[in-house]
C-alpha cells in the first residue's frame, strides 16, 4: 500500500475504481495500525482549493525545510490565518498536515531505504530523533525501530 501510495499524485476520483478501492482499503485498515484516539489521517487530502493545492505541492516537496505557516502564507500571498482557514474547510489544520505528510514519506523511506531512523528523521524534517520517534508513534502506533522490524 505504501509502494501505491508513493506513486499516488494526490489526485483521486470516486470513478477510478482501482484508486478509489486502495485508499477504502486503506482507510479500513488504519485503526487498526495506531492506538492513537484519533485514527491519523496521513496526508491524505485533496484540497479543493487549486491555490490550497499549491501550497500543499509545495509542502511535500520541501519536506526537509522548516515550514512555517507564515513563511508558507508569505510565500503563496496568504495572511497565515487565511491559510489556516483553508486547511481547516478540507478538514485538517496547518500542523496536522504537516506532519502526517512527513510520516508518510518517513515510512516510504524506512520500508523502501537502508536509511538509519537518524537520516530519515532529517530527510522528512525533523531536527530531533526524537520528536520525529514521538510523532511517528503518535501516527503509526509504532516507534520507527519498530516498524522497520516489522516491515
Amino acid at each position: 500500500m505504501i509502494y501505491y501510495a508513493r506513486q499516488w499524485n494526490g489526485h483521486i476520483d470516486i470513478n477510478q475504481y482501482g484508486p478509489f478501492q486502495f485508499l477504502q482499503a486503506f482507510k479500513a485498515i488504519l485503526p487498526n495500525l495506531s492506538s492513537a484516539n484519533k485514527p491519523p489521517m496521513l496526508g491524505f487530502v485533496h484540497a479543493s482549493n487549486k491555490r490550497l493545492s499549491a501550497v500543499m505541492d509545495y509542502m511535500r516537496d520541501h519536506l526537509e525545510e522548516k515550514l512555517s505557516i507564515n513563511d508558507i502564507a508569505d510565500k503563496f500571498g496568504f495572511s497565515s490565518r487565511s491559510l489556516s482557514r483553508l486547511f481547516q474547510k478540507e478538514g485538517v489544520n496547518f500542523t496536522e498536515y504537516l506532519q502526517s505528510i512527513r510520516i508518510v514519506k518517513a515510512m516510504e523511506l524506512l520500508a523502501e531505504k537502508n536509511l538509519s531512523i537518524d537520516t530519515v528523521s532529517l530527510l522528512v524534517g525533523y531536527e530531533s530523533p526524537s520528536s520525529f520517534s514521538n510523532v511517528f508513534m503518535r501516527y503509526t502506533g509504532l516507534r520507527p525501530s519498530d516498524y522497520i522490524k516489522n516491515n
